[in-house]
């Protein structure tokens, strides 16, 4: 063997390129991730061994080569689900090997409802540690089925210390109460965590996300916080208002929240640079939230909604120039979430955004949604020249 592969470092790089090289698949017998050169690798020789079993169990897209870890005689696959039977005694060997592979996985994908409902609950249950996966960085973590929210609360097993990336994925109709009361306590359970993603699987009547405790998300240190599909109370604005470390930010608005909202503390999202908001209606609901406080910090603001009307956009590009930095801001995007943009068509003349001219560092300015432009390159051109000092 080459002195070089001796190197532990020659040997994660090596890893990491098979990892990104190959297709990972999914073995249907045993729904373990399937990696052909890397198990190949890990097998070699006791050099190759730890780098490449880090790499093949970083990324595991469920539960079940885990499970298949554990003794067989306490656990059994029917059809696509797993059952286990904890009235059996089990002794501390036959964890050895979920206990050695455990450490080992750095992200994992748990849908219960696919998994088996009792295979969390186990888990938890049988674990030694703590936390099941005690180096896990990111969680997607999807509920589908509201009738079995009881599995949710066995959360906080995953949660580990490492955590610095949450995806909670549940169905409309259980996801009003249950974000809001997991909300409340996670803060305290997991500080390290970086970025927040809730997502409802549901089309039709939005829950909104309302928190128990106004300030809980306050002492999250948050970088990137999304809700783009599931609407947000004023508390839970003001809250996220409040976290110094939130750098990107994605919320949907509804009527609601923009008729009672006047101004949010100066101190508001002092760190923001990415914003993306989303409108139940027409884009005055956005332009209520930017009126609410100053971004100097803002790079890169994304708007969209249902319903596009010329006042909208007057008002979102009016309130762009009030609160928005203009040596800061270099990207701004207008849509509707459908191309027919309700059957309207919206015509915008030059002086609709004559409110930018002097936004000297914005290098994108995009209009998503039926309008008609009555201007044309030279306009703008003029336009640039009459703004520079």
């Amino acid at each position: 063997m080459h002195r070089c592969l001796a190197i532990s470092e020659v040997l994660r790089i090596i890893a990491g390129a098979l990892s990104l090289d190959e297709d990972i698949e999914s073995d249907t017998e045993s729904s373990r991730p399937y990696c052909g050169t890397l198990s190949a690798m890990a097998q070699t020789c006791k050099t190759f061994r730890d780098p490449f079993l880090r790499e093949l169990w970083k990324d595991l897209g469920s539960l079940q080569p885990l499970i298949n870890c554990l003794p067989p005689d306490i656990w059994v696959k029917r059809y696509t689900k797993t059952w286990f039977d904890l009235t059996k005694p089990t002794q501390s060997l036959d964890l050895t090997r979920f206990e050695y592979y455990a450490p080992l996985v750095k992200s994992v994908v748990i849908e219960p409802a696919s998994l088996g409902y009792d295979a969390i609950p186990a888990l938890t249950f049988l674990r030694r540690t703590t936390y099941v996966l005690p180096n896990l960085e990111e969680l997607y973590w999807t509920m589908v089925d509201s009738r079995r929210s009881e599995i949710f609360p066995y959360i906080h097993a995953f949660l580990a210390p490492s955590l610095h990336s949450l995806t909670l994925s549940l169905e409309g109709r259980a996801a009003e109460d249950t974000f809001s009361l997991f909300l409340d306590f996670l803060a305290a359970a997991c500080s390290s965590l970086r970025c927040l993603d809730l997502v409802v699987d549901q089309e039709n009547d939005q829950p909104t996300l309302r928190l128990a405790k106004g300030d809980s998300l306050t002492p999250l240190n948050l970088a990137v916080f999304r809700s783009d599909c599931l609407p947000i109370d004023k508390a839970t604005l003001i809250s996220l208002a409040g976290i110094p470390t939130l750098e990107e930010a994605w919320l949907y608005i509804t009527g609601d929240v923009a008729i009672h909202l006047r101004r949010l503390p100066e101190s508001s999202f002092p760190a923001l640079k990415k914003l993306h908001l989303a409108d139940d209606f027409d884009f005055r609901g956005c332009a209520t939230i930017v009126n609410s406080t100053s971004f100097p910090h803002l790079e890169s603001l994304n708007v969209t909604c249902e319903w596009p009307t010329l006042a909208g956009v007057t008002a979102i590009l009016g309130t762009v120039q009030k609160h928005c930095c203009s040596n800061k801001l270099h990207q701004l995007e207008i849509s509707c979430n459908t191309m027919t943009g309700g059957g309207r068509t919206v015509e915008l003349n030059l002086d609709i955004i004559q409110s930018l001219a002097g936004f000297g560092n914005l290098r994108e300015l995009s209009f998503h949604f039926p309008c008609w432009l009555n201007f044309n390159d030279s306009d703008l051109e003029d336009l640039s020249k009459a703004a520079s000092p």
